[in-house]
């Protein structure tokens, strides 16, 4: 299962990826608090990182447009 620490290293990947190009990237993971993770969620978004918990929860409580 992916940890935490997983999710910010492949968010860090992928924005060292797209640093050139217009890509909103968020990494999303429990064991904080998910009153920020709802705001970033709620914005536009092109690439998600989850954890498998994580992807389960927040869309539920703020679905993906």
């Amino acid at each position: 299962m992916p940890t935490r620490e997983l999710v910010e290293q492949v968010t860090t990947a992928a924005e060292q990826l797209t640093k050139y190009m217009s890509v909103a990237i968020a990494g999303f993971y429990g064991g904080v608090n998910m009153k920020g993770q709802m705001v970033t969620a709620d914005g536009k978004l092109d690439i998600v990182v989850a954890t498998p918990a994580a992807s389960w929860t927040w869309p539920l409580a703020a679905p993906l447009s």
